[in-house]
């Protein structure tokens, strides 16, 4: 019977040791790819400041532009901050450490992400919820140094990572102000440079319509052949107006879609990181096909705004 029990305990032991080893064995995900989307993400940030900062210049609006360029160094320090994050998470996948040491790495960079921020929304920028969101991603990662391994310490990031995409979303917010208010100065200098054509046309359309109402004479017809020739007279100044409007309307669209795709590109990274922790838990390969295809399309819209 003794006998029995230490086969019984050895075979324990051994079916113990093989799980232990299998787990060992788990392979580690290639964490590269989060790093270099990382540093895409930011890269292309910064090219949008750029290309619209330029637009309004361009467009005469250099408060605006001043405006504009002021708020974008959060977006493009915030995504300097993310990339240098996602390096030093790279590279701690990547290295062979213990739990202990794996969680302090963590930690160290999530602290430095939490700092970064801190500097790059000046305290002017940071009212209200930024604020408070900014404690928050303090608060969120301390709470890191209670992990007990690589994945653990990466799932405790999780919310700070959240809440770091909610804030660089408000400032995008933010920007997209400036772009709505600058869209409306420009609305109100076309609509003063073209308001005597536009007055002129709709009273011809007036008299036009008034003369239809009437007996076709030979005084009317006169009447209406000199109303289509000032319509004819005015047609080239009203086409160039409309022109401008379609054009003042194309670059607002793809403005607006570049600050609302850079807004998802930002919480496509966020999910990036959740997909790390469970790629790294489970030994799978990292997906960032939704992060890298929000980068492409943000890429895209920045040549669009530049050609227009």
């Amino acid at each position: 019977m003794r006998l029995l029990i230490k086969h019984a305990v050895a075979r324990g032991m051994i079916a113990a040791a093989v799980l232990s080893m299998f787990a060992a064995c788990k392979s580690v995900p290639d964490a590269s790819p989060f790093a270099v989307a990382g540093s895409q993400l930011h890269s292309a940030v910064m090219s949008a400041g750029i290309v619209v900062t330029s637009g309004l210049n361009e467009a005469e609006l250099a408060n605006e532009a001043q405006s504009f360029s002021t708020l974008w160094q959060v977006p493009d320090q915030c995504t300097l901050a993310m990339m240098r994050y996602g390096n030093a998470l790279a590279n701690i996948v990547q290295a062979t450490h213990n739990g202990d040491e794996a969680v302090q790495q963590v930690f160290d960079a999530g602290t430095k992400l939490a700092d970064s921020l801190g500097i790059a929304v000046p305290p002017a920028l940071a009212a209200g919820e930024v604020l408070a969101l900014l404690k928050t991603i303090d608060r969120e990662v301390a709470n890191v140094v209670a992990a007990r391994s690589l994945e653990d310490a990466l799932s405790r990031m999780q919310p700070a990572v959240d809440n770091v995409a909610i804030v660089m979303n408000r400032e995008l917010d933010a920007a997209g102000d400036i772009l709505r208010n600058a869209d409306g100065i420009v609305d109100t200098k076309l609509r003063l440079s073209y308001k005597a054509e536009v007055d002129y046309e709709q009273t011809l359309t007036k008299n036009r319509q008034a003369l239809y109402q009437k007996a076709l004479t030979t005084d009317t017809t006169r009447q209406l052949d000199e109303i289509v020739h000032r319509e004819q007279v005015i047609a080239p100044v009203l086409a160039e107006r409309q022109q401008k409007y379609d054009l003042r309307n194309t670059r607002l669209q793809t403005r607006r879609e570049l600050i609302n795709t850079a807004k998802q590109a930002v919480s496509n990274w966020a999910q990036a990181h959740r997909d790390l922790q469970a790629a790294v838990q489970s030994g799978g390969t990292l997906d960032l096909a939704a992060l890298n295809e929000s980068i492409v399309e943000l890429r895209a819209l920045i040549e669009k705004a530049r050609a227009s």
